[in-house]
């Protein structure tokens, strides 16, 4: 009887996220507030080396007040030593969508080579002509994102846990949620409080070995909730009545699509701006001068370590851990 091939997701996945708190004491301490995101490499003007952005929802980077949630723009990284750093950035710092539930920041002058990560390079990205003409992006191919299960998300360092499922409806449709009209894919896979802002990824073994691109999994999007459905609300012993009614977790996630991600990175003026002035700081800082950087919004990273490369670190690392059936590193 033929049975699926089911494929590990192996560490260079889990090492693309990170955690968001609403400040540096409560990333310390782990507490149960805030969101998950991801990191993404996009390239400099010179392509021989890649800004760093970390990716997350609007709503997590913002705060929700009147449901009494917090901003959450500070950001917690495992380190390659086994513990945690913080990387306390301010709210103004994330350069947010005009419409998307989506959120993106610079990494700010921050030696990234201490810390243990991978990046999702644009290249990974489903483009909206794929979503429409490759049959590997259709009604159930299966899908799995990775974030924060807030309660097991590690309190010392960053645990970040994977959830399953397939995709449940294209983007035929916009979709209409509390942040706004998103342009969205439906997932069938639970997407519960802490997983806001987690890169949702096609499950590399069905996407086929046909091209370069379609060797590995690819981004599909970045999850900001779930629909919701009506339930009647039931007390011990009677029967239903009274109209009361709950809203409910329907099991759709819901996610936004990576070509929205893609556009907000490269076409939209204050990341253009944020990394020319990254690049011209850079440029300066090599031959001697100094920037102040107070007079260029939003702060940028430094220079990106050696493995950032634009022929990537987790394109490789993936390619080997699937032909040796196990992760490249531990």
């Amino acid at each position: 009887m033929w049975t699926p091939r089911v494929t590990k997701i192996g560490q260079p996945f889990l090492d693309t996220a990170i955690y968001l708190y609403p400040d540096a004491d409560e990333a310390d301490n782990g507490s149960r507030a805030g969101g998950s995101g991801f990191l993404v490499s996009v390239p400099a003007s010179d392509s021989a080396n890649n800004h760093v952005f970390a990716v997350t929802n609007k709503h997590v980077i913002v705060g929700e007040p009147s449901r009494g949630v917090d901003p959450a723009p500070v950001i917690r990284l495992n380190t390659e030593d086994g513990s945690q750093s913080v990387i306390p950035l301010k709210e103004g710092q994330w350069i947010k969508a005009d419409r998307d539930d989506l959120a993106v920041a610079l990494i700010v002058e921050t030696d990234l080579r201490h810390y243990r990560y991978q990046t999702v390079p644009l290249a990974r990205f489903v483009t909206e002509d794929e979503a429409w003409e490759d049959r590997n992006i259709s009604t159930g191919t299966p899908c799995f994102m990775v974030g924060r299960f807030i309660g097991q998300d590690g309190r010392q360092r960053n645990y970040p846990a994977a959830r399953f499922g397939n995709l449940s409806l294209m983007p035929y449709e916009e979709i209409e949620t509390r942040y706004g009209i998103q342009t969205a894919f439906i997932v069938e896979m639970h997407s519960i409080s802490g997983f806001s802002g987690s890169p949702v990824f096609t499950y590399p073994h069905f996407a086929g070995w046909g091209g370069p691109k379609n060797s590995i999994s690819q981004l599909l999007g970045v999850d900001c909730g779930h629909l919701t459905v009506d339930q009647q609300m039931v007390v011990a012993d009677k029967a239903p009545g009274g109209g009361l009614y709950a809203q409910g977790n329907s099991g759709g996630a819901i996610v936004v699509a990576a070509w929205r991600l893609h556009a907000l990175l490269t076409d939209d003026p204050r990341t253009k701006r944020a990394m020319e002035t990254e690049e011209m700081r850079t440029k300066k800082r090599d031959e001697g001068y100094s920037l102040d950087s107070a007079s260029h919004e939003p702060q940028v990273s430094g220079k990106e370590p050696e493995r950032l490369k634009i022929d990537a670190p987790m394109d490789e690392a993936v390619k080997k851990m699937f032909e040796a059936g196990k992760p490249p590193r531990e």
